[in-house]
């Protein structure tokens, strides 16, 4: 995926953000946001037990950016960064499967229920349809219903089940494969 150009997020609430590919400026404000989400939510994959480095986030930042066909970006509130998505094509080179992506979306909780995690599933979307991936999948706990009702409105199929996914404050969750096919 080439740079994607700063543009606007305008919220359901009027309000209006920078969303933006991130550079290796960013890394400091990309751990706060990470361990933010860490603090608020067990629905992604950070946690409070461990803080990503400033060099693994340049390291990313990096890659994403010399990448033909992944994205990282960043939704601004500012100088804060309040949401992140990323979309890549796990295995660009290989015949079978260079027509697959994975996406995640992660919105800080202050700014949720306003609308900037369908921009960003537009986005997503948008990436799929402007490259040769066809499919666009993500994994989503069960009991983030939030997510399931985002994915359902965008028209995301369920193709699975993970059972016992992650052990979280004593108990096993299940996630859910969902997707969508394009063309």
């Amino acid at each position: 995926m080439t740079k994607h150009l700063p543009s606007e997020i305008k919220t359901k609430f009027d309000k209006t953000y920078l969303l933006r590919s991130f550079d290796l400026e960013d890394a400091l404000l990309l751990q706060r946001f990470y361990s933010q989400i860490a603090e608020e939510t067990t629905h992604t994959m950070h946690h409070k037990e461990k803080v990503i480095s400033l060099q693994a986030l340049s390291d990313r930042i990096k890659q994403t950016s010399e990448s033909i066909s992944d994205a990282y970006l960043g939704v601004f509130d500012k100088d804060k960064i309040i949401a992140v998505l990323y979309f890549r094509v796990p295995m660009p080179d290989h015949p079978w499967v260079k027509h697959i992506a994975e996406f995640g979306i992660m919105v800080l909780e202050e700014y949720s229920n306003c609308g900037i995690g369908s921009k960003l599933l537009g986005n997503v979307e948008n990436f799929a349809m402007s490259s040769s991936v066809t499919k666009i999948e993500a994994k989503v706990r069960t009991s983030n219903e939030r997510a399931k009702a985002l994915y359902k409105k965008f028209g995301y199929e369920i193709e699975g089940l993970r059972k016992n996914a992650a052990f979280i404050n004593g108990q096993y969750e299940d996630e859910l494969y969902v997707a969508k096919i394009f063309k």
